[in-house]
């Protein structure tokens, strides 16, 4: 009776792992079928087509002008004069403003009448010893005085030139053509320094876009390609224009370099674009364009080199070596290994 109970026992028992091996089997199965029809509705078939490929890149930036001057006095002093304001135009070494120059022609004519004392002290040494005809002939307690002499006339003479200099540096002179967009103190007889009376003239008719591009976008940026910039102030306008400089060398220092591009608009009137100095915008910058080539999405691309693809014949997946042309962000073009109207798949 014992026995009969223990294999009853027995066979409960493998029924119960045999339940639970067919549980786990279908478990598996079932995911592997879900995971099939995902995969399945996961790729697609896609025509290979014949199209249009670009790539660009879109750098942001502000206008800036290449002739632009900010202009200061080199010493203080009191204003005598002031001889433009906000929005005149100015031409190129036109007198902007001037101190007073009282003390400086004083301390010019001071250094003046130094200079001729000095000159009457060498030229009255060199009388003195005109006689000695060999210079080795002189004692050298008279060649001290002789050197002398003419140490304190090139001293003199740097004094004159000196105060000549202070007195044209008194006179502020805009070195280009302009506009005049900043006048720090518009008003005569008032003290300054170097540092509160600024006055700034811009070349409107030198503007340019300047663009910033990281050290992987610039590797591909030249002179002469095209640039459409959109700026903010204008939302429903752009301006066009071709790459005039990438710069060498980064405009600040970091992690991250960056370089400035300048987009020059060409020969234009600026009355007519009404562009202002800082206005911000981005600017679209083609780096290559293919017309009526063919092309494949990105995604179609297998390999860990992505130079095959599944081509659909028959019904059936058929592996196919692809030889890549140029290539954007979600098109990639076909050299050699399709035939337009082929059906790819894409995951």
């Amino acid at each position: 009776m014992k026995k009969i109970k223990k294999l009853i026992v027995s066979k409960k028992w493998w029924v119960v792992v045999i339940l639970i091996l067919l549980l786990g089997v279908g478990l598996v199965l079932r995911k592997r079928s879900e995971d099939i029809a995902e995969e399945k509705n996961k790729t697609e078939l896609v025509k290979v087509k014949r199209g249009d490929l670009q790539r660009a890149v879109v750098l942001s930036g502000q206008v800036e002008a290449r002739e632009k001057a900010n202009l200061r006095f080199q010493t203080s002093g009191l204003l005598s004069w002031v001889g433009v304001k906000k929005g005149d135009w100015v031409k190129e070494y036109q007198v902007l403003a001037s101190l007073d120059k009282q003390e400086l022609q004083k301390t010019f004519q001071k250094e003046m009448y130094d200079y001729v004392n000095e000159r009457h002290d060498f030229e009255q040494g060199e009388d003195d010893y005109e006689h000695t005809e060999r210079w080795f002939e002189l004692s050298d307690e008279v060649k001290r005085i002789l050197q002398k002499n003419q140490n304190d006339l090139s001293r003199a003479v740097l004094d004159v030139e000196l105060a000549d200099l202070a007195v044209k540096y008194a006179t502020l002179v805009t070195p280009i053509e302009g506009l005049v967009t900043s006048v720090d103190t518009p008003y005569a007889g008032v003290n300054i320094t170097p540092a509160t009376a600024e006055f700034q003239v811009v070349n409107p008719y030198s503007i340019y876009f300047s663009a910033q591009a990281d050290e992987e976008e610039v590797v591909g940026l030249g002179p002469g390609m095209a640039a459409a910039v959109s700026l903010d102030a204008y939302p429903d306008r752009e301006f066009f224009g071709t790459i005039e400089r990438v710069a060498f060398t980064p405009v600040s220092a970091g992690t991250s370099p960056n370089y400035e591009v300048e987009v020059s608009f060409g020969d234009y009137d600026n009355q007519d674009l009404g562009l202002r100095l800082g206005m911000e915008g981005e600017a679209e910058i083609i780096l290559f364009s293919r017309e009526n080539v063919l092309v494949i999405p990105v995604e179609a691309l297998r390999g860990n080199n992505e130079d095959w693809v599944y081509v659909m014949v028959n019904g059936e997946k058929e592996k196919r070596e692809i030889v890549k042309g140029l290539e954007t962000e979600d098109e990639v073009e076909i050299v050699s290994g399709l035939i337009e109207g082929e059906l790819v798949l894409v995951e």
